[in-house]
């Protein structure tokens, strides 16, 4: 609770979760919220899905583009795929996507919490006006990001640069093996943990075991120890493990 107050732009009025476990801590962080407790059943929110979402190296726009990110050592390297326009002007229909991709730039960098440099190749833009047009939308749409970043302008290869000061790791460099989009041990191991819980709410009277990768199990014995335990005390029963080697995380 302490580090979501962090990274928010205001305290909450209102904060909602659905372990009991954890009502005391909201309350501490955010001692002028109501503080409410909903069951896990009552979420309409897939959370592997959403952190699928937020790892993709590419996202659909409406209309048929794209926005591809990559994460490199030096940068957050940023390329904007309109799409072709089924009608009406080209330059009016790359500014229209590009305005609507600047928007979701600046949610997604916000969401997998990107630092330091960003290089934006938005593309179409050919006018100086719409150019500015981009970038003011972009401005506009940064201006709750709590890490403050700073549109720093357009080069003369026609990117759009700005600074995100770093605030703790990145969402990739948290759940993902370096160069490459496999999942870490400790972020299996939570899916893991997720799995079986989702599971248990269908058929909460079942006994459960997860076979799991070595690797995992290591996890789950360790750093995600505490995590395990939470969710046995919560199913009123033990979670057997059984090791596998060979399989891709559980």
């Amino acid at each position: 609770a302490p580090a979501l107050r962090l990274r928010l732009p205001a305290l909450p009025e209102r904060a909602t979760a659905d372990d009991v476990a954890i009502l005391p801590d909201l309350r501490g962080a955010f001692p002028d919220a109501a503080i409410s407790q909903r069951p896990a059943a009552a979420w309409p929110i897939d959370l592997d899905a959403l952190f699928a979402a937020a790892l993709a190296p590419s996202l659909a726009l409406p209309g048929g583009g794209a926005i591809h990110l990559e994460e490199a050592r030096g940068a957050t390297i940023i390329d904007v795929d309109t799409g072709t326009p089924e009608r009406g002007s080209s330059a009016r229909a790359a500014l229209a996507a590009n305005r609507a991709a600047a928007q979701r730039i600046a949610r997604e960098l916000r969401l997998r919490n990107c630092g330091g440099a960003v290089v934006i190749d938005f593309v179409g833009l050919d006018r100086r006006d719409h150019r500015d047009q981009v970038s003011r939308t972009l401005e506009a749409a940064l201006a709750g990001d709590p890490a403050q970043p700073r549109v720093l302008g357009w080069t003369r290869l026609g990117h759009l640069e700005l600074v995100r000061p770093r605030r703790g790791r990145s969402l990739a460099d948290a759940m993902l093996r370096p160069g490459t989009r496999a999942k870490q041990p400790i972020a299996l191991a939570h899916e893991a943990l997720r799995r079986v819980l989702r599971e248990a709410r269908a058929n909460p009277a079942a006994t459960w075991r997860m076979s799991v990768s070595p690797e995992v199990e290591t996890v789950l014995r360790g750093e995600a120890a505490a995590a395990l335990r939470a969710l046995e005390t919560r199913l009123g029963r033990r979670v057997a493990l059984a090791v596998v080697a060979g399989i891709e995380g559980f």
